[in-house]
């Protein structure tokens, strides 16, 4: 989020108020306290393809916002996926391949995530046409929050008294920023 807001303001040719820049770190600090990394254990590697999957994260979602004003949110999700075949093709054969489920329940699992994936890129893509990515990168903060909370929940996942200060610092700050976008525009405030 904060590489797309960097980026908007650069498009814009202005920068956002001390607010929404305030709103966008916290929202950052608060996933890092929450999800933790042990600072002596992160790999180059990793930390270079996670800077990598948020520059895709920035072009996909300033590609997406055009390409939605022009087309339905089903043709841009057809067309995103259409074009990200290919690295999916390349990480299977460059990994231990393809493992199908075996079982009833996990091909169930399987076309669920499928579906719960179509429908979701394809309401982001809808919802591009109404809001800045901005906006909308700063929301997707919310899934490694979810994502924490489900753990904790499905699979009794344990959190720190700490890690609840990230979650609650993350969704103060999405929260924030989900209004000063309603109230005073995205790029502005006063």
């Amino acid at each position: 989020p904060l590489l797309v807001l960097a980026a908007e303001c650069v498009k814009a040719g202005r920068w956002p108020g001390p607010r929404r820049i305030a709103v966008f770190v916290t929202a950052f600090t608060g996933l890092g306290i929450a999800l933790g990394p042990d600072l002596r254990t992160l790999d180059p590697i990793g930390i270079g393809l996670a800077f990598s999957a948020s520059l895709g994260t920035v072009l996909f979602l300033f590609s997406g916002q055009r390409a939605a004003q022009h087309m339905d949110g089903m043709a841009v999700t057809a067309l995103a996926n259409f074009v990200l075949l290919p690295l999916a093709v390349g990480a299977v054969l460059a990994t231990d391949g393809l493992q199908l489920p075996s079982g009833h329940l996990g091909w169930a699992a399987l076309i669920g995530v499928g579906i719960a994936y179509l429908t979701g890129v394809t309401l982001q893509f809808m919802a591009l046409r109404l809001v800045a990515p901005s906006l909308s990168a700063l929301v997707l903060n919310v899934e490694p929050v979810l994502s924490i909370g489900i753990a904790w929940i499905v699979v009794g996942e344990t959190m720190s008294a700490l890690q609840l200060v990230g979650v609650g610092l993350a969704v103060s700050a999405i929260s924030a920023g989900a209004w000063l976008s309603r109230t005073r525009g995205v790029m502005q405030e006063s």
